[in-house]
């Protein structure tokens, strides 16, 4: 969770824990947390809940509610790594116009079947850059924008690997919420 401060985080998870909606677990030496079946069963209704407000909760997002950090921690979240190749590293390198120095830059980083977010480069080259304001791009991952027209449009832009340009409609899925084809090609 981007930005929440630990202790918040702790809290948090041991009001869960205690409210019988998650179980503890020590793997490797590390806690993970996962559901209990009570907290499974919750699972449903928050889908459902998130589905309505996506459709029914049709205002603009105002430009102080646009969050670069939000939007890209989940776009690593739901990042499909299985379309890249699992033998190769890539790299693509999100710049975004807009929103104060330090918080317009990200690397997306697809190794071994897996995807992570950078706030600082990776060491790599770029493989993809992708060049957009952080309106269009939340458009886009809120599935109100088509990819297919942002990049029409010129509100998305995408330069380097043909393959990775190709495929990012695959691995840049959009938010839980955002109903398929919703936008159009």
């Amino acid at each position: 969770m981007p930005r929440i401060s630990p202790s918040l985080l702790a809290k948090r998870l041991v009001e869960l824990e205690d409210a019988g909606v998650l179980q503890r677990r020590e793997i490797d030496g590390s806690p993970e947390y996962h559901p209990t079946p009570a907290g499974a069963a919750l699972f449903p209704t928050l889908q459902a809940m998130g589905a309505w407000g996506h459709q029914w909760i049709t205002s603009e997002l105002l430009d102080h509610e646009l969050d670069a950090d939000l939007l890209m921690w989940d776009v690593r979240r739901r990042a499909d790594p299985g379309v890249v190749p699992r033998h190769v590293r890539r790299v693509v390198r999100f710049d975004l116009d807009g929103v104060p120095r330090g918080r317009s830059r990200y690397w997306l980083v697809f190794e071994r079947g897996a995807a992570d977010l950078c706030l600082k480069p990776p060491g790599d080259e770029p493989h993809l850059f992708v060049a957009a304001a952080l309106r269009p791009l939340v458009e886009v991952w809120m599935g109100r924008l088509a990819v297919s027209r942002a990049i029409e449009g010129g509100t998305l832009r995408l330069e380097g690997d043909p393959d990775l340009r190709r495929s990012f409609p695959l691995w840049f899925r959009l938010n839980d919420f955002a109903v398929a084809g919703a936008a159009g090609g």
